[in-house]
């Protein structure tokens, strides 16, 4: 569900509220190996969009949006792909959204956290990560909260920072 006009306004008042923060959740409630840990995060997740102070923006699977809605408490909800962060407006959407309301800071968490492969590393995203004023220790890319982080920082937005408490399942490392 895009941003419909009259959400807009009260997203712009919420972010002034906020001092400018926007918090950002990825894919939030993907299966794990580890239960215990998978429970642990869930129960953060769920605690912090209940009580969070700046808007909550969540990205999800057009097919699983329907069950986050009814866990986390967030009037801002797009659809991505399955299996991909992109939402199914474009970054573009996300990004005017973010700018238009006046969004300084924006925090991110959900899942899966970063790359789980020993994959090579693509040239665009080893450009973009040797630009990274603190980047996680082993890189972005393959990874649904590591693309998001990236695509933040390519808009422009004057803060990007990982919640490391709501990135699952590798809470992040960073490196200057």
């Amino acid at each position: 569900m895009p941003i419909l006009p009259w959400n807009r306004k009260k997203f712009k008042q919420l972010v002034e509220k906020s001092n400018g923060k926007v918090v950002v959740l990825v894919h939030l409630f993907f299966p794990a190996d580890n239960e215990v840990e998978a429970a642990e995060y869930k129960k953060r997740i769920e605690t912090l969009a209940s009580r969070a102070k700046a808007p909550v923006v969540v990205l999800e699977e057009w097919n699983k949006k329907r069950k986050t809605k009814k866990r986390v408490n967030t009037q801002f909800i797009y659809s991505t792909s399955k299996g991909y962060p992109t939402p199914l407006l474009g970054w573009g959407a996300i990004h005017s959204l973010f700018r238009r309301a006046g969004v300084k800071t924006v925090l991110i968490g959900g899942a899966y956290s970063f790359r789980t492969t020993t994959r090579a590393i693509p040239v665009e995203v080893a450009k973009h990560e040797a630009q990274m004023p603190r980047r996680p220790v082993g890189g972005c890319g393959f990874a649904c909260v590591a693309e998001t982080y990236k695509q933040m920082i390519a808009a422009g937005h004057p803060k990007v920072r990982l919640l490391s408490a709501m990135v699952f399942p590798d809470r992040p490392k960073y490196e200057r």
